[in-house]
C-alpha cells in the first residue's frame, strides 16, 4: 500500500510538515517572529484543509487570521493583497469551525450553525458570503472538530455530531459527483 503524501500540521506556534518515509517533522513557519507573530497562532482548535486545485493549505478558526499557505511555492500567500479575505469573522472566530473545500463549486464551504458560509476561490476580491438557504438544522456548541466533510462522490457535505445521532447532509451545488 503506498504511503500518503507528507502532511501538514498547524500548531499553536508554527506550521509543520511530516514526512512519512523519514518519520520526521519539519518546521515550515515559526509564528513567533514578524510578520507572523500573533497573526496565525491558534489559542484553540483551528481547522486545516487543502484546496487541491491550487495546492493551497488553509487554517482558520479560534479567532486568528486565516492562514493561506501555497504548498507548491512553500510560502505564505495570505499576506499578499490578492489573498486578503473579507467577511470571515463569523466563520473564523469560533473554535473548530466546519470548513472544507468543494471542488465542484471551487470554493470553501463552512458551517458553524444556521446557514452555510461560502468563500469562492476563483474570484477577486476574496470574501465569505452567507447563503440564504438554511444549513443543517442542528446546533453545535463546541465546534465540529473535522466532522464537517465534503464527499465528492455524492457532491454533499456531511455533518456528524455524535455516534448516537443521525448524520446530517448539506447540498451546496446541484448534481452528483463524478
Amino acid at each position: 500500500m503506498p504511503r500518503p503524501p507528507a502532511s501538514g500540521f498547524h500548531g499553536a506556534a508554527g506550521f509543520n510538515s511530516y514526512d512519512y518515509d523519514t518519520n520526521t517533522w519539519t518546521r515550515l513557519l515559526d509564528f513567533g517572529y514578524p510578520p507572523y507573530t500573533g497573526k496565525y497562532d491558534g489559542w484553540g482548535p483551528r481547522r486545516g484543509l487543502v484546496d487541491t486545485r491550487r495546492r493551497l493549505f488553509f487554517s482558520l478558526g479560534s479567532g486568528g487570521a486565516t492562514l493561506v499557505y501555497d504548498i507548491a511555492k512553500a510560502k505564505v500567500v495570505s499576506l499578499d493583497p490578492e489573498w486578503e479575505i473579507a467577511g470571515g469573522e463569523a466563520i473564523g472566530q469560533p473554535a473548530a469551525p466546519g470548513v472544507d473545500y468543494d471542488p465542484a463549486a471551487d470554493a470553501l464551504v463552512g458551517w458553524v450553525g444556521g446557514a452555510a458560509y461560502v468563500l469562492p476561490l476563483g474570484v477577486s476580491p476574496k470574501a465569505w458570503h452567507r447563503m440564504a438557504a438554511p444549513g443543517p438544522a442542528v446546533t453545535v456548541t463546541q465546534g465540529t472538530f473535522g466532522r464537517w466533510r465534503y464527499v465528492s462522490r455524492y457532491n454533499v457535505f456531511l455533518l456528524v455530531r455524535s455516534a448516537s445521532e443521525n448524520v446530517t447532509f448539506y447540498k451546496h451545488t446541484a448534481g452528483c459527483g463524478p
